[in-house]
């Protein structure tokens, strides 16, 4: 039998109520996420930090030089004695620096459609969890050519926003209709849908490989400011008449 006027109206109410409370179920999972990987983002700065520090205790210190020849017989040398002014000197070793660095030519990169997130742009400037909410909304509905929506992600870049939907194929079917009117802003506002592309870097293979204009100084001793030590080292190779008249300790 057919459902009277106010039973589909509070029929409707309660789907529009677990849909609300699923959408927001989604976000706070979303937002604990990112929670967690602001944390262990912060975590790796720190860490960075921390060595950053200890390699300055331990006073080594890199200085990069633009002329490849320089560099190279700053390394054949191996050890240098500077001079600091006065009859104070020191000697120190010069290391290579070497660089994780990918391998190009065996990289390659496949890109695919697909079957489960769409771009929607073309969007107003308005609030940005009420626009993702009035988009979750709208492609949630069969009569929109969607389905259950996965996740919404807001590119402030681009100003566009990736949806990705629970089950395949219904991304293919949401962008045979390229354009979509939706009520935003009290208004009528028509958004772009396009198939979003998949990019994937396969067989990428790096290998260690020598700076060929940075050399790494150790054996620094802790005899002065920090800032006026640097100076002195960078003006001291900076030199080639150093370089080159320089005799291996």
């Amino acid at each position: 039998l057919p459902l009277c006027p106010q039973k589909k109206y509070d029929q409707l109410m309660e789907e529009t109520k677990e849909l609300t409370k699923t959408i927001q179920d989604r976000r706070d999972l979303k937002q604990q996420f990112k929670h967690r990987t602001d944390k262990l983002t912060q975590d790796l700065e720190d860490d960075k930090r921390s060595y950053g520090d200890q390699l300055a205790n331990e006073k080594v210190k890199h200085i990069s030089l633009f002329h490849f020849p320089v560099a190279r017989k700053i390394l054949e040398l191996k050890k240098h004695q500077v001079d600091l002014g006065g009859e104070c000197s020191i000697t120190v070793e010069a290391r290579p620096v070497h660089l994780m660095l990918p391998k190009l030519v065996e990289v390659k990169q496949t890109t695919t459609v697909s079957s489960q997130r769409i771009l929607v742009s073309n969007l107003p400037r308005m609030e940005t969890d009420t626009l993702l909410d009035k988009l979750e909304i709208h492609f949630s509905k069969s009569k929109n050519g969607g389905g259950e929506v996965a996740d919404c992600e807001y590119l402030s870049d681009s100003e566009t926003v990736v949806l990705t939907f629970a089950e395949n194929n219904i991304a293919k079917r949401v962008v045979q209709n390229e354009f979509h009117d939706l009520n935003l802003q009290k208004k009528k506002h028509t958004v772009r849908v396009t198939p979003f592309i998949n990019g994937k870097i396969s067989n990428l293979k790096s290998k260690m490989t020598q700076c060929p204009r940075a050399v790494m100084l150790t054996g620094i001793p802790d005899i002065m400011e920090r800032e006026t030590l640097q100076d002195l080292l960078e003006i001291h190779f900076q030199k080639n008449t150093n370089v080159f008249t320089d005799e291996a300790q």
